[in-house]
């Protein structure tokens, strides 16, 4: 028997990512996977695919560390060499950035842009005839016609950096030597939906965003409820045995329309064209259904057991103001605002594979049983660490932007109200902050011409624990997690505050929620 034809891939560990993987093992194939070590965890990231594998598709499952941010995808040389020993098919650049915010537009660069040319460089480098690149069909921004597989630069505008990142990379893509490389393959998926949606750390992107601030709202009306306070009553909210009603009006027309394809469906055209490039470069869409808002609402609405949710125009809210409840569900999906108008419309092009229908109703039972499935430990269910989960925190850097924006946390910036001081925080790791914030009046600023009176150090799991809930601060002080520099007296009064308010999390979340920012 022949040895199994080795593919590589970037971003084995992302939505698209680790279902690709599982289904290039299945299929036969020994995969090189190259992914970014999480907390100094390298093939432990891997535990819940191996978990749905047998030991045969396992074992053809090689773990590399890199970066794709660096070049060369950060591959240290012992392992080029192993790679290229390999004699790979088919190289598939998964990985990338999927984050709407404007401030993140440098980052989005880094991963989208520099990450696609550091992914081609490795790929020349190891001599691989295809490259598969996984772009998206939002590169057509705010085009007003019909978007089609041959179009790239239409003279359209972009809602994010997001979308612009992935347009640079194709355009990057278009201009390199055709004569002398491999195959490229420029795949643009819709909004992908279905299967294992929740990821590492429950990260959730685009549609899911929603489904996880209902839950986020559904569940902080009926903790309110059990614990006998009902503050949120009123703001309208009502709850009838498992049903919440929750009167909230969101920005959008009903009308508009966006595309969803199954996850399913963009896998099975991927895996059908590794080992068919004709040469050059070819794109394809991977393009499913259109729902109307309406729909969408309503069926997503149905399976979380919500009702009371409204589309309402722009103007609205210029009149009169967004209510609490209203204010923290737009904070959590503000990025797709612009989606909720318009989208663009996509030629299907000429497909691949099956076509997988997407069941909106079956999308929200598998969301909520994913939920579930992935709670760990005592803490995992606190309102807080949900609150950070539907804002998308995953660094300190976007914790502490959050916090000083007040989209969480204000109730504890009440609390620490009588204090005027400055505290550096030293976050270390891959993604390490390190930076000096003013607290005073109830609210906090970053400041770079005053003086710290005391610092924090810590590595960004303590941080993550910290942050979550899973780990008291005081606790982590005593432990040697945490060093405190300067004056340890204000560094104490901190850290004492910061549990105290930690400690009651799910009161403070629902006072949050009820009252709003100052």
């Amino acid at each position: 028997m022949p040895p199994p034809v080795t593919v590589v891939i970037t971003g084995p560990t992302g939505y698209i990512g680790r279902h690709l993987l599982i289904a290039l093992l299945r299929r036969g194939y020994r995969v090189i996977a190259i992914a970014r070590r999480r907390h100094g965890l390298l093939e432990q990231r891997f535990a819940d695919v191996l978990a749905r594998l047998g030991k045969e598709e396992a074992d053809r499952l090689h773990v590399v560390a890199g970066d794709l941010t660096r070049p060369l995808c950060g591959v240290d040389e012992e392992s080029l060499a192993g790679m290229k020993r390999a004699q790979g098919l088919a190289f598939v650049h998964g990985a990338g950035l999927t984050r709407f915010d404007a401030h993140l537009e440098d980052e989005l660069r880094r991963h989208n842009l520099e990450g696609a040319r550091h992914s081609w460089a490795l790929c020349r480098r190891l001599g691989i005839p295809e490259f598969h690149h996984i772009s998206t069909a939002f590169v057509a921004g705010d085009h007003a016609g019909v978007w089609g597989e041959h179009d790239l630069e239409r003279g359209q505008g972009f809602r994010n950096p997001y979308e612009a990142s992935k347009f640079e990379a194709e355009r990057y893509l278009h201009g390199v030597p055709g004569n002398h490389g491999p195959a490229i393959t420029i795949y643009r998926p819709s909004i992908v939906v279905g299967g294992q949606a929740v990821g590492e750390g429950r990260s959730t992107s685009t549609v899911y965003t929603f489904l996880k601030t209902l839950h986020f709202l559904r569940e902080c009306c009926k903790r309110d409820r059990a614990g006998g306070r009902g503050r949120l009553a009123s703001l309208g909210v009502s709850l009838d045995e498992d049903a919440v009603h929750v009167p909230m009006r969101v920005a959008g027309d009903p009308e508009a329309r966006i595309n969803l394809v199954s996850i399913w469906q963009v896998v099975d055209t991927i895996v059908h064209c590794i080992g068919r490039s004709a040469g050059g470069l070819e794109t394809r869409h991977i393009i499913g259904r259109d729902f109307d808002l309406e729909e969408t609402r309503d069926r997503f609405c149905a399976g979380m057991a919500v009702s009371g949710i409204r589309y309402v125009p722009d103007h609205v809210f210029e009149k009169q103001p967004r209510n609490p409840l209203e204010e923290r569900f737009y904070r959590a999906t503000r990025v797709y605002h612009p989606y909720m108008h318009a989208a663009p419309r996509f030629d299907p092009g000429r497909g691949a594979g099956r076509d997988y229908p997407v069941d909106l109703l079956k999308l929200v039972g598998e969301f909520k049983q994913q939920m579930d499935d992935a709670r760990e430990g005592a803490h995992a269910d606190n309102l807080g660490g949900m609150s950070m989960a539907c804002l998308g925190v995953d660094s300190a850097q976007h914790y502490f932007e959050r916090l000083i924006r007040k989209d969480f946390g204000f109730d504890f910036l009440r609390r620490w109200r009588h204090m005027d001081t400055c505290i550096r925080f030293s976050i270390k790791g891959p993604r390490g902050f390190d930076r000096t914030i003013r607290f005073a009046n109830e609210s906090a600023r970053f400041t770079t011409h005053e003086a710290a009176v005391c610092r924090y150090e810590m590595n960004e799991e303590t941080f993550h624990q910290i942050t979550y809930n899973r780990l008291d601060p005081r606790q982590a002080f005593f432990k040697g997690l945490v060093t405190i520099d300067g004056d340890k007296e204000v560094g104490l009064k901190f850290a004492f505050f910061l549990s105290d308010y930690l400690r009651c999390i799910d009161e403070h979340v629902i006072t949050e929620l009820s009252t709003g920012p100052a």
